[in-house]
């Protein structure tokens, strides 16, 4: 089940989105063991949005995903799925460890009112 973002985007605008990678126990995981971080930016139902399929991202923790105008435009939904895939060093669970974690957001639709 994805975990809602509380603060809601609005249309067609430019936004940041910070994100804290915790391990499987919910510690924070230094950017030092993680390799790659990755996102997918969708509606609902799956459908990826403005191609933001599979996108890698600079290795930090908090890891930051940029979304532009394009990306945030509130057509047929204003629900969309932002997953993050980040693989890491774990002590327990060892190297390269993968984890997903899958949030949902909601825009503002000031247009379609």
């Amino acid at each position: 089940m994805a975990t809602k973002i509380s603060t809601a985007l609005d249309d067609s605008s430019r936004a940041g989105i910070q994100l804290e990678l915790k391990d499987a126990a919910g510690a924070t995981v230094s950017a030092e063991l993680i390799t790659s971080i990755n996102y997918t930016w969708s509606d609902t139902n799956g459908n990826v949005i403005n191609s933001r399929d599979n996108v890698a991202l600079t290795v930090a923790n908090p890891a930051t995903i940029i979304l532009n105008a394009a990306d945030t435009v509130a057509e047929n939904s204003i629900h969309r799925l932002l997953t993050v895939t980040w693989v890491y060093d774990d002590t327990v669970l060892g190297t390269g460890t993968p984890k997903t974690e899958e949030y949902e957001i909601t825009l503002n639709n000031f247009i379609n009112k």
